[in-house]
């Protein structure tokens, strides 16, 4: 009996000293070991997008509830698909549309020189 597990044992210890199978180990590891880098990476760049949107988001509700239209067009625009961010982009827009175009007007009175 002694003599079987003496056996098995010396085997075994062959077996895990064999480079060979360190080798194959690694190349069957590799793969799963990368895959599970890339996936925590990824997950780490969505959440900081995420973030980032989220912060731009806010930036642009203050903006808008202090009246300032052109910061809150800029922030909602970077908060890309943040919740309604498109939407209240869109509701900036609109407040800051005709002011915009009495400016482009005016510009465009200027440089044909009517300065009256």
């Amino acid at each position: 009996m002694r003599g079987a597990a003496a056996a098995r044992q010396a085997r075994s210890s062959a077996r895990q000293a064999d480079p060979r199978r360190r080798v194959l180990f690694g190349l069957y590891a590799a793969p799963f070991a990368a895959l599970l880098a890339l996936g925590g990476l990824a997950g780490g760049q969505a959440r900081q997008t995420q973030q980032a949107m989220a912060a731009a988001y806010e930036r642009g509700d203050l903006a808008a509830a202090g009246g300032d239209h052109v910061a809150a067009i800029d922030a909602f625009a970077a908060a890309g698909t943040y919740a309604d961010a498109p939407a209240r982009h869109e509701a900036a827009n609109a407040v800051v549309a005709p002011a915009r175009a009495a400016y482009l007007d005016g510009v465009a009175s200027l440089e044909a020189g009517n300065y009256a």
